[in-house]
């Protein structure tokens, strides 16, 4: 119930709020021509400002939702994990819930394939107990339980930068439309993920591993993954050239773009027949526009690039990059590495259902769900805000980051995905080590115990062949003695 009212909360703006004020290329408001009419940008962004004074409102019920949704939403997981593993059969509760896992991750998979489709359509379509401590300090003193759950924090950053921050990635890198890149992600990434899944558990239970052989086993996957990860630092597209961001625009075209009153806040991204992208069809120069019904098809008399060598048009949208061929590989590789990396993560809750005691089984993993939430998307945006360009303005405030420099984009967003897997690989291998002390420790211990048990056994035969010579020596005077 409580996650219930949490996405009915998060959808409520939809109806209560007014309509989104956009500005792009099938935008009725503004078609982003050059204007000639002497009226600054500054006034004209006051005029729709002091109009559409909206989004301020909604954004605390923003914030509630998604309160609610994770108050409801993190006890499913700890509580349906620890019932399925009191009543299934040892040998069987790992399949179940790799099963649990799979489908819960269908569950997003469908989302984005289903925001493919959304993201086509602008936004408005229609309109604590008494032994509470002892627990926690019974569960924090667990060095494998501390190990496990710090890697499995690590690869669910890795996750929530992927779901969160992949779409803007392949849209920015790679030159596509947000529609795409979600059903991309969807359509590739996440099913990989839900096949590792399963296969994890599908591979703990033929085998029936011990704690250590799954520390051993999440440990190898999670490196295999790392091998993977790392070539896609050098899968990516440069920079396409942009004008006045690495395109040195001379003064005559500058001056060109002044005169059309361009405002600032204006973004409907344009290519120009010289290759070169513009902000706007205004900040290339173009004063007319050919449409097909409701969309545009060219905008013309673009006299900002106008010249002999080119003819003076610009399409809608922004240049093609030039390596579209390099996406392929990209998801591959991407691919691979999640079905690797998801391979580790039923055998890992495994490893916590068998190293913390039955009754502690639901706190510790309620511990692990939130620490799932914690701080990865901040990281994630701001490593990600620092290869910004030229950042979006309305109002006068910053919003959203219009151009990026894409090597340091794909540098910063992969290396910090690469960093949280290896921060996993580290801790499932001390944790695999610790582990292989404990046994040698036991092995030891046990060897000790043993010998002792020979030793004392070999005492105690003594003791009675003993005190059977003695017993008999004795008879012997006594018959003697008769």
């Amino acid at each position: 119930m409580i996650a219930s009212m949490g996405v009915f909360l998060i959808a409520l703006p939809h109806f209560i709020d007014g309509k989104y004020d956009y500005t792009g290329i099938n935008s009725n408001n503004y078609s982003g021509i050059c204007q000639l009419q002497k009226i600054s940008p500054e006034e004209e962004s006051d005029q729709k400002c002091n109009q559409n004074k909206t989004g301020t409102r909604v954004y605390p019920i923003f914030l509630l939702g998604q309160l609610l949704l994770g108050i409801g939403g993190v006890p499913i997981q700890p509580f349906g994990i620890s019932y399925i593993d009191d009543y299934a059969e040892k040998r069987s509760s790992p399949f179940y819930l790799g099963i649990l896992f799979a489908v819960t991750v269908i569950g997003p998979a469908f989302g984005y394939m289903m925001s493919s489709a959304v993201l086509r359509f602008f936004v408005d379509v229609d309109k604590m107990s008494v032994g509470f401590p002892k627990i926690v300090m019974r569960t924090l003193r667990n060095p494998i339980y501390l190990l496990v759950v710090l890697a499995q924090v690590n690869l669910a950053a890795m996750v929530a930068g992927l779901a969160t921050f992949m779409g803007k990635f392949i849209e920015k890198q790679f030159a596509k439309t947000s529609s795409f890149s979600n059903m991309m992600i969807g359509g590739i990434n996440i099913p990989s993920a839900m096949l590792g899944i399963m296969a994890g558990g599908v591979i703990l239970r033929r085998l029936g591993l011990s704690v250590r052989a799954s520390a051993l086993m999440c440990t190898i996957a999670v490196f295999v993954s790392i091998m993977f990860a790392i070539p896609l630092l050098s899968i990516g597209c440069p920079t396409q050239q942009v004008s006045e961001i690495n395109v040195h625009d001379s003064h005559e075209i500058q001056q060109c773009s002044n005169a059309c009153s361009c405002s600032e806040e204006l973004f409907n991204p344009v290519c120009g027949s010289n290759g070169v992208e513009f902000r706007s069809p205004c900040h290339a120069g173009c004063k007319g526009e050919i449409r097909n019904t409701d969309k545009v098809l060219n905008y013309t008399d673009c006299g900002c690039f106008k010249s002999s060598d080119f003819p003076d048009f610009a399409s809608p949208g922004p240049c093609n990059n030039g390596c579209n061929n390099r996406l392929i590989p990209f998801m591959i590789l991407s691919s691979i590495t999640c079905f690797v990396a998801s391979l580790s993560h039923t055998t890992s809750f495994m490893m916590i259902l068998r190293t913390v005691t039955p009754e502690d089984k639901s706190f510790a993993l309620g511990i692990q769900f939130m620490l799932f939430r914690v701080l990865a998307p901040v990281l994630y945006g701001r490593a990600i805000d620092t290869a910004c360009r030229v950042w979006g303005k309305k109002c006068k405030t910053i919003t959203s980051c219009h151009y990026y420099d894409l090597d340091m984009f794909r540098h910063r967003f992969l290396g910090l995905q690469i960093f949280f897997i290896c921060g996993g690989f580290v801790c499932f291998f001390l944790s695999f080590m610790v582990l292989r002390r404990i046994k040698s420790t036991q092995q030891r211990n046990e060897k000790m115990n043993n010998q002792i048990k020979s030793e004392s056994s070999q005492e105690m035969k003594d003791a009675k062949q003993m005190v059977s010579k003695s017993n008999g020596h004795c008879n012997t005077q006594r018959v003697i003695r008769e």
